[in-house]
């Protein structure tokens, strides 16, 4: 495969961990940069790249996106700068990776989309709980028995610890939307990727241990999904807590021919074996599956397959479509909740 040199915006916690990662398995990482300079030397000099600094917030990566070595971008900023930079970085002729959400509202994520046409760049966004082992199961293997799908559960129930809600995510201008965004849109990028784009019908909220940020941490909406097994509308109840110890993240689903349960939506093995998805068919016999799961980080796995869609010309695995339609049904739910 040929060989896409590529560099990191924002040095954050998460582009820190990707920077990492890349060392450390040795893929074609060339500069990094961050709104900090210092922080971006200091990582540069731990990873051995050249570090490219990153002009102040509401300016652009300029440095970096015009060094002609420097094929594609991961963009690893916070959200609200999300659209800045990755149209600075397809105007530079990048291809882009950008983490989620794509953008603060889906008519950002979609011009976008139409921003990265025009320039002739690729552009994916980072949603790896697709390549975790077991969501993948789920959508290729078990829900094609259950038939007609009815009803859909998901519930991620989590305690988020505040270090994690430091900086931008607490500060309701820049984040808005606070964890609902930027945490819980895996689960709906996960229900929008297994059942088609869904609509939010209800919802309610409520502040649990946050406070002091004045941020619900508590949700509960009803969504409506078309299925792409059986075609009919299904209903589904997404919970999504940050104020829970259960820390747990769980799927039902029941379909004409039986009920599926996944208590561990993961991709670690061990944690499979502990809680075996489940089908319970109409005639009461249970079936109990326990597959082998991806070894790779699912990180890394995202990393290799959009160079490799860069390389070869492939499809990216999340488009700024199903980007805008998991943004649009996050807003949906805090437009529509009733705060209890």
């Amino acid at each position: 495969m040929e060989t896409v040199p590529f560099g990191i915006i924002g040095c954050g916690y998460r582009g820190r961990e990707l920077a990492e990662l890349c060392a450390k398995h040795n893929l074609p990482l060339v500069a990094i940069a961050d709104e900090d300079p210092a922080q971006a030397n200091r990582l540069a000099q731990a990873l051995e790249v050249h570090a490219q600094g990153f002009w102040p917030r509401d300016e652009t990566p300029e440095q970096l996106l015009i060094s002609p070595d420097i094929n594609a971008v991961i963009i690893a900023t916070p959200t609200d700068t999300h659209f800045a930079v990755v149209a600075a970085a397809a105007a530079a002729g990048k291809h882009i990776l950008c983490e989620k959400p794509l953008a603060l509202t889906p008519e950002e994520c979609e011009a976008l989309g139409d921003i990265c046409r025009e320039y002739g760049v690729r552009l994916s966004v980072g949603s790896q709980c697709r390549l975790w082992g077991v969501p993948a199961f789920v959508k290729t293997e078990l829900l094609p028995k259950l038939g007609e799908i009815h009803a859909i559960v998901m519930s991620r129930m989590v305690n988020t610890p505040e270090i994690a809600l430091l900086g931008w995510r607490t500060d309701i201008k820049r984040n808005p939307l606070g964890q609902l965004m930027d945490h819980h849109i895996h689960n709906v990028d996960l229900l929008n990727w297994m059942f088609g784009a869904g609509k939010v019908i209800a919802a309610e909220m409520s502040i649990g241990k946050h406070v002091k940020w004045d941020f619900p941490d508590q949700y509960h909406a009803i969504l409506a999904y078309h299925s792409s097994y059986g075609g009919k509308r299904a209903l589904c109840s997404f919970i999504a807590s940050e104020v829970s110890m259960a820390d747990e993240w769980s799927l039902t689903v029941d379909g004409e021919n039986g009920t599926l349960k996944v208590p561990a939506i993961t991709f670690l093995q061990h944690v499979l074996e502990r809680n075996p998805m489940t089908i319970r068919y109409e005639g009461g016999q249970e079936e109990r599956f326990t597959p082998d799961l991806p070894t790779e980080n699912p990180n890394l796995t995202q990393l290799r397959r959009f160079l490799h869609a860069i390389a070869t010309g492939g499809p990216v695995d999340v488009t700024a479509k199903e980007a805008a339609a998991a943004v649009r049904i996050i807003e949906d739910i805090d437009r529509l909740a009733v705060r209890l």
